[in-house]
């Protein structure tokens, strides 16, 4: 990283400006594209508040199926690595057991952008 660092501080100015600009531009985009994904989440419950409310219901933790920490922080990086590879167009979705759940009858009311809902 510092030999990276270095190496963009010995060209000149407007190189180092085009760095900075871009980096600033891919940050951004990944902040703006989870931004955009919890939206659409969101969006997507209010316009269907009773599958939603099944599912946090079904998906509650209970007493007896309590996940210890290690599996808490697997299922994390599991799903973060999900919502990385669907900004990028891929089709990686990882399922746990609270994720495979029947969805229930009735009308879907998916956003006018949305694909996969």
């Amino acid at each position: 990283m510092k030999n990276i660092i270095h190496h963009v501080h010995s060209k000149p100015e407007h190189i180092r400006h085009l760095v900075a600009l871009g980096c600033t531009v891919v940050v951004a985009s990944i902040v703006l594209g989870f931004w955009f994904h919890s939206f659409q989440n969101t969006t997507y419950a209010l316009l269907n508040p009773g599958q939603v409310q099944d599912q946090s219901v079904a998906a509650a933790p209970t007493a007896d199926s309590s996940q210890s920490l290690f599996s808490q922080i697997s299922t994390a990086f599991a799903s973060m690595k999900a919502q990385i590879a669907s900004l990028f167009g891929g089709s990686a979705q990882v399922q746990t057991q609270s994720d495979v759940q029947q969805q229930p009858p009735g009308p879907v009311y998916p956003l006018p952008v949305s694909n996969n809902k």
